[in-house]
């Protein structure tokens, strides 16, 4: 490119009275590809006044953040020379009020210091005519020497993902530059930290403003937070935080902060921006070495401390992630690796997801599922801190083989890096805190609060995605959180009065008022208690309209008391992206609701089953097979299986009946009984039970019923009346075969309410 040139000019120096032409202002192309052209005169004027004595100004190189109002700040790399010397400086121009905080928390932080680091650079200000401000970072290239051009300084982002995608620079020594620059960090900022919570909370609230309420009030965040709790969440037990991996971030966030719920946290002297792009490090024979820091316009005393740590986190991850998801070979691995964890969801290949090709939320549900696999795998390593492995250790706990593919094992182990520094810079180096563990709390708080203070950037949709997904995990792995939550869902904790509250998310989870209202149904399902459960979630579902999980139940509780078509009008929107997220679930919901009707329309209208043709009842349980079905392809789970195996027998398809059954027994057997629930185990005896009348072996199916009945307690009556009203069905089709079973649950102890189809 043709280079930009300064215009004729004289200065004269005041001090020697010497007349001073303005140094000449050479533009090179790597600088001019990344500045607004617009911009070159105005800039130029600003160098001009920056260096009047230079006789030569090249400007080298633009070194971008993540916000691009350059108009108001940008940051260059030059070369000034004058008759005596050639020096090297990244230079801030800009606006004072986003230019000279860089002078200001140097000042307050390290100049205050008696300071000798090499991270840190010394700085000095110039204001500049136009209410204009320059910050010279002095002599900033000297630190890494004249490499030429193959090999010279570069940002912490771009190492990474070399690094990581290619394995050069050699990402031990990527891992040993994070050591250091913590290691630095510490020793002139860290160390005098102390806890401060209403410090923290400011601090908080502070990087929460304008960001938390996107996640509440734009419609595409909003759809993003309800996938996820779709995709994660829609197969737990009401109640249970036993298989909590994923907690919807903003709820638990925004309750935090208003109930002052927050982890003890550091606050001291910080860098406070600490992402990839604001740390330089050397290149050379293929190693990354000494990095610097620039970029000073956020550190101060106060500052929140773990925020250095999970901002460099985030801001590489979010970025770095993508190029991971679109190799196929890493994609595939995260995906369909064996991970020992149930509530770690197993994506289906793309071709067994009905229009992936053509559904985006098809295609997003994948990248949510790899990124939650990502997100679970780090959040595993990090339970091992201090447990299994000291967080010095040079390598990851239980070394650096951790998936088997080269590219997610290097990602695991440069995140696993900044980790073993927090738990060592925030744990083991901070004695006067009290307990050592407690680092783990506060970096996962300090990690959810950061993803959600994102909403305010100009993310791209994966970053938004990826950042999400962090926190929400971060929150499930809170000790503090799960607490919580826990002691909010206990018996003696009561839920909003019905006249409700007008705080938005007025709980730390939706799984709260979700756990009452299934408590107080699912025992003894009277009138009362079911008016009940409804009133509970009939106030939640207007405060967490994205928790499907509470739609899932809100919509049972209206079946039960008898409301199907206000429940189907709830749930028929879903229906058609059920195949995306795996959810067996709701499909399985609208089957209830569609075999309910079946059965109010045989009660109004009785007719024996060899009459069934053409009565409205048939519709209606057809549609319930169809969705049974569906749920069934699914997963091949045992509940959605019986149920279309016992509706195929009502429709008359015996043949199809028999193979679902057998298909059912099959699964059920491989269940491993003694790790399983009560609960769960008796609905997988009554399945068997269910599918053993539907192949003929009444007296078998009998002897099971009565193993199911054995394990429940009086206050499980609601549990025996469904599993009997399903008898009941197959007595109106089967007859004398149900004579045993229906023998055994007439001598249990529960009394039974009258079943349907018994006319």
């Amino acid at each position: 490119p043709k280079p930009e040139s300064c215009l004729p000019a004289v200065a004269r120096s005041a001090k020697e009275g010497n007349l001073i032409m303005p140094p000449r202002i050479t533009w090179l192309g790597t600088a001019l590809d990344k500045v607004e052209r617009r911009l070159v005169p105005q800039l130029t004027r600003d160098l001009k006044a920056t260096f009047p004595r230079a006789t030569g100004i090249a400007v080298s190189d633009c070194f971008g953040g993540y916000t691009q109002k350059q108009h108001e700040k940008i940051v260059l790399g030059i070369e000034a020379r004058d008759k005596r010397s050639y020096l090297t400086h990244i230079v801030k121009l800009g606006i004072p009020d986003e230019v000279e905080g860089d002078y200001t928390g140097w000042q307050r932080c390290v100049l205050s210091q008696n300071f000798a680091s090499r991270i840190f650079v010394t700085l000095d200000r110039r204001k500049l005519p136009g209410k204009r401000c320059a910050i010279i970072y002095q002599d900033a290239f000297r630190l890494f020497g004249d490499l030429g051009e193959a090999e010279g300084p570069e940002s912490l982002e771009s190492v990474v993902f070399q690094s990581i995608h290619e394995g050069k620079p050699d990402p031990l020594s990527v891992e040993r530059v994070i050591r250091q620059l913590f290691t630095e960090l510490y020793r002139w900022f860290y160390r005098s930290a102390r806890p401060n919570e209403q410090a923290a909370l400011k601090y908080f609230k502070r990087r929460l403003r304008k960001g938390l309420d996107f996640w509440h009030d734009d419609a595409w965040r909003v759809e993003l937070r309800r996938d996820l709790v779709w995709l994660l969440c829609s197969h737990e037990i009401p109640g249970a935080m036993r298989q909590c991996a994923y907690i919807d971030p903003y709820e638990y966030v925004s309750w935090a902060i208003r109930s002052k719920h927050i982890p003890q946290t550091l606050v001291g002297r910080s860098h406070g921006d600490l992402h990839g792009r604001n740390v330089l490090v050397g290149v050379q024979r293929g190693e990354a070495e000494y990095p610097a820091v620039f970029d000073y316009g956020e550190m101060h005393d106060r500052n929140v401390i773990v925020w250095d740590f999970v901002k460099l986190e985030i801001e590489l991850k979010v970025r770095f992630l993508l190029t991971l998801y679109e190799d196929p070979v890493a994609r595939d691995r995260m995906l369909y690796m064996e991970i020992g964890d149930s509530a770690v969801p197993e994506m289906p290949p793309q071709a067994e997801i009905p229009s992936a090709e053509l559904d985006p939320r098809s295609l997003r549900a994948r990248l949510l599922a790899f990124a939650f696999r990502f997100e679970h795998m780090l959040a595993s390593l990090t339970r091992r801190i201090h447990r299994l492995a000291d967080p010095q250790a040079a390598e990851p706990p239980g070394g650096r083989n951790i998936t088997g593919n080269a590219h997610l094992d290097r990602a695991l182990s440069i995140i696993m890096r900044v980790r073993q520094e927090a738990a060592f810079y925030l744990g083991d180096g901070q004695g006067q805190r009290g307990k050592r563990g407690l680092w783990r709390d506060e970096y996962y708080f300090a990690l959810a609060v950061y993803g959600l203070s994102t909403g305010k950037f100009d993310y791209r949709e994966t970053e938004s995605c990826f950042a999400l997904v962090s926190s929400g995990v971060a929150i499930a792995q809170m000790d503090m959180a799960k607490t919580a939550i826990a002691n909010q869902l206990k018996p003696t904790s009561k839920p909003l009065a019905s006249s409700g509250s007008r705080v938005m998310h007025p709980y730390p989870s939706y799984r709260v008022p979700l756990g009452h209202a299934h408590r107080a149904w699912k025992g003894r399902r009277t009138r009362k208690t079911i008016t009940k459960a409804i009133s509970i979630l009939e106030l939640a579902e207007k405060h967490y309209q994205h928790a499907v999980p509470l739609h899932q139940e809100y919509v049972l509780l209206l079946a039960e008391a008898g409301r199907y078509e206000e429940a189907l009008r709830l749930l028929g929107p879903l229906e058609d992206i059920c195949a995306v997220f795996r959810d067996e679930e709701t499909l399985s919901r609208i089957g209830r609701l569609c075999k309910d009707l079946g059965d109010r329309a045989i009660e109004e209208d009785p007719v024996p089953i060899s009459q069934l043709a053409g009565h409205p009842a048939r519709q209606w349980y057809e549609s319930a097979l169809q969705r049974y079905r569906d749920a069934f392809a699914l997963n091949a789970y045992y509940y959605p299986g019986v149920n279309a195996a016992t509706l195929a027998l009502l429709t008359g398809d015996k043949r199809g009946s028999r193979d679902l059954a057998r298909r059912v027994l099959k699964a059920c057997r491989k269940i491993n009984l003694s790790a399983m629930h009560v609960e769960d185990c008796f609905w997988i005896l009554a399945t068997r039970g269910e599918a053993a009348l539907l192949i003929g072996r009444g007296t078998d199916a009998a002897e099971i019923y009565r193993e199911a009945l054995g394990l429940l307690r009086p206050q499980h009556l609601g549990m025996a009346q469904s599993a009997y009203n399903q008898l009941c069905r197959l007595h109106w089709a089967l007859g004398k075969t149900t004579d045993a079973a229906f023998a055994v649950f007439k001598k249990s102890p529960f009394r039974l309410a009258p079943g349907p189809l018994l006319s």
